[in-house]
């Protein structure tokens, strides 16, 4: 359960830096779970928010957000 809650601070500061620094967290995140050594269903949960969050700052350059659905 560490790494929800770490994969959550992480969501939660993508949401307040610019997208250009999106790279860094990235590389953050896979840091933290090779670290733990997370098995190979969470790596995939890690990869799926990695490909969400950069689509939500695309999506939504104003107020971002990983939660709310496109249109609301």
């Amino acid at each position: 359960m560490r790494i929800l809650a770490i994969m959550m601070d992480i969501v939660a500061a993508m949401m307040r830096i610019p997208s250009a620094t999106m790279r860094i967290v990235a590389i953050m995140m896979g840091i933290v779970s090779a670290m733990m050594r997370v098995p190979p269903a969470t790596m995939r949960i890690v990869a799926i928010m990695l490909g969400i969050a950069p689509a939500t700052m695309i999506i939504f350059p104003a107020f971002l957000t990983v939660t709310d659905m496109p249109g609301t």
